[in-house]
């Protein structure tokens, strides 16, 4: 009851602030634009390839210090929303510290870009014909009236500081595909009654794709995971001391009912586990969901259960929460029940509804300094794998390898293409899309994918020649696969009015 209770209330708040469902890989979720970050609706974090239900139904962002002079808490922390919000949309006012919903209004979105588009803007730019995208030119670098001047990320190709797309520059992206959004803790804290700490926070959430992987390679971890990164901004007039960054998780393995927790402090990562291994929604050997930080320490893990316990339940007030953020309970005590130091550890007999808190400890939070957080979230089946999985996941982003293939080649030109068995025109095309197979080609299977990723049509074509309605299709650049049983073609087309 309490679990609908909850649903049918965030279901209420979340038309308040934009919402993105995700599908870039094997992962499906709703990202929010504040500090909710994944959504407790019906598009949390699913895996539809295994099965359509939930690993994760609500997660978000916590943080806490206090005044280095008086010794006071501000927080600022969400769960579903029971009792109000603790984030807004927009960035801080930067003359008068204050947040205005009205000039905040443009900032209540997200903004979605991939590598794709970025690397035919750099390959394309300078050729005739070529439109710069939306995507590219309203990318939101600077920030507008009294707000911070840089805000989203970008490459400056000639250092002079200002976003200028016309002259070469571009988003600065992680990943194959990523969302940016900016958000802060200003105004009324109705979630938690707290005091407003005065923080400004600019978020993404990234993710790669290998198109190229099967399941079964170890590689394949790319496919089925989803990162974010919260950049946290002092504009407050105040310095904090013990200060906190969590990240709230309710775990939801399928049937949430008898869900437990591992603790791998190795590798800096929690991963959700089925209390007896048998799920009523997965299963037998349901799969596994890890939360990883990647470039910070998970200081402390604290577990709560949704309920009404004075030691550990649903927290109150804003002191809870920062108890809760230094991995003690309500009453100022530690946890006496093990915790799991591997998946594959007995386990710890929760079976319960569970909601789990790793954080890092910043210590302090100066006037006008910042720090980062990224975390990932992943979807992996076997325990005794998860350690190497971290470690994998841990050497991709220190390196900067990331083993993505999303899409292929950029050295097609905009024109008609032909290939030796197959022709594709107009390019740029408007309302229809010509596909021509040359006298004895084999019957081939032609699928129109997105910038992001999304498969828009998949068909086969038998006739020499086909003609296919795209009208509806929105401007923008595509890539056409042809695969016949002998042969597959790559081919990158451009919607354009």
């Amino acid at each position: 009851m309490i679990r609908l209770f909850s649903t049918l209330l965030l279901l209420l708040c979340v038309h308040l602030n934009a919402q993105t469902t995700i599908h870039f890989n094997d992962i499906r979720a709703q990202i929010g634009n504040t500090g909710i970050h994944i959504s407790g609706t019906d598009s949390q974090i699913t895996v539809p390839k295994i099965k359509p239900y939930s690993f994760l139904y609500t997660s978000s962002l916590w943080l806490g210090g206090k005044d280095v002079l008086t010794d006071s808490l501000f927080l600022a922390a969400e769960a579903y929303r029971q009792r109000g919000f603790d984030y807004k949309p927009g960035p801080i006012d930067l003359i008068t510290n204050t947040y205005n919903p009205s000039t905040a209004a443009f900032y209540d979105k997200k903004w979605e870009i991939s590598k794709q588009i970025i690397d035919d803007f750099k390959t394309n730019r300078l050729k005739n014909g070529y439109v710069i995208p939306n995507e590219i030119k309203e990318w939101p670098a600077h920030g507008t009236g009294n707000f911070s001047y840089n805000l989203a990320p970008f490459v400056d190709t000639d250092n002079n500081g200002k976003y200028e797309p016309e002259k070469g520059d571009y988003p600065e992206i992680k990943g194959d595909y990523m969302l940016w959004w900016v958000f802060n803790d200003l105004g009324a804290h109705t979630e938690t009654n707290s005091k407003a700490i005065g923080v400004e926070i600019h978020g993404s959430c990234y993710a790669y794709l290998n198109k190229l992987l099967n399941e079964s390679d170890p590689d394949y971890i790319i496919n089925r995971s989803l990162f974010f990164n919260y950049k946290v901004i002092n504009r407050s007039n105040r310095n904090y001391k013990d200060f906190y960054a969590g990240i709230f998780n309710d775990i939801d393995l399928g049937d949430y009912v008898d869900d437990d927790f591992a603790f791998d402090s190795i590798n800096n990562q929690i991963v959700a586990v089925n209390n007896d291994n048998f799920d009523n929604l997965f299963g037998a050997n349901p799969p596994m969901m890890s939360c990883q930080f990647l470039n910070q320490k998970m200081n402390s893990i604290k577990y709560y259960l949704n309920n009404f316990n004075m030691v550990n339940g649903n927290p109150n007030t804003d002191q809870d929460y920062y108890y809760y953020l230094q991995g003690k309970n309500k009453n100022n005590t530690n946890d006496t029940l093990k915790v799991r130091q591997t998946p594959c550890d007995n386990p710890n007999n929760l079976n319960s509804d569970i909601r789990v808190l790793p954080s890092t400890r910043k210590g302090t939070l100066v006037k006008d300094s910042a720090f980062d957080l990224t975390f990932v979230y992943s979807v992996i089946n076997d325990c005794n794998k998860a350690g190497n999985t971290a470690q994998k996941l841990k050497n991709w982003y220190v390196n900067d390898s990331f083993p993505s293939k999303s899409y292929w080649g950029l050295d097609v030109e905009r024109n008609e293409i032909q290939s030796k068995n197959i022709s594709v025109y107009p390019n740029p095309f408007n309302n229809l899309l010509n596909i021509d197979l040359l006298p004895g080609s084999e019957t081939t299977q032609i699928t129109l994918i997105d910038a992001f990723g999304k498969v828009i049509l998949s068909q086969t074509i038998t006739t020499n020649s086909e003609k296919i309605d795209v009208s509806k299709l929105s401007d923008g650049l595509y890539i056409l696969k042809a695969q016949s049983n002998t042969s597959i073609y790559q081919f990158k087309l451009l919607k354009k009015q």
